[in-house]
């Protein structure tokens, strides 16, 4: 939040946003005195929706949590899931403005020299890791 500095690291996989780990997050900034319209979001890289194949019932549970089918990709043998779109959805429910929603590029899953992937590599993948910083004393007029 560039008007209070209050940050929020959140993992929002399929079983996250199922959970809507999302709202938690916007709630706690609120209680913090942070308001949704004003929050900058970045999505972090992840599996991008030519390679997250899900089973149907799992696209239904998902499609349920993001309250969209628009987020299940038909067209290959089973269905795939947008993740991009069900965070963007659920932001948007909670009063994020879609403009201060930033996609950090990369697909976690065909960029073997760049991330690992346990749906890739299986148990043999190595672990992600990623932080938010928050700046003191930043000119925040850009915003």
């Amino acid at each position: 939040d560039p008007r209070t500095g209050a940050v929020a690291a959140v993992h929002a996989g399929w079983r996250g946003a199922v959970l809507r780990v999302l709202d938690r997050a916007v709630d706690r900034l609120g209680g913090l005195g942070c308001r949704p319209e004003e929050l900058l979001v970045a999505i972090g890289p992840h599996i991008g929706p030519e390679h997250f194949e899900v089973g149907e019932d799992v696209a239904r549970t998902i499609a349920d949590a993001a309250k969209s089918d628009d987020v299940v990709v038909r067209g290959y043998d089973k269905p795939h899931i947008d993740l991009e779109r069900v965070i963007r959805l659920q932001l948007g429910e909670r009063g994020v403005v879609p403009e201060r929603v930033e996609r950090v590029p990369g697909c976690t899953f065909a960029s073997p020299e760049a991330f690992h992937s346990f749906r890739r590599d299986g148990s043999r993948s190595g672990r992600q890791l990623s932080a938010i910083v928050a700046r003191v004393g930043i000119d925040r007029s850009a915003w």
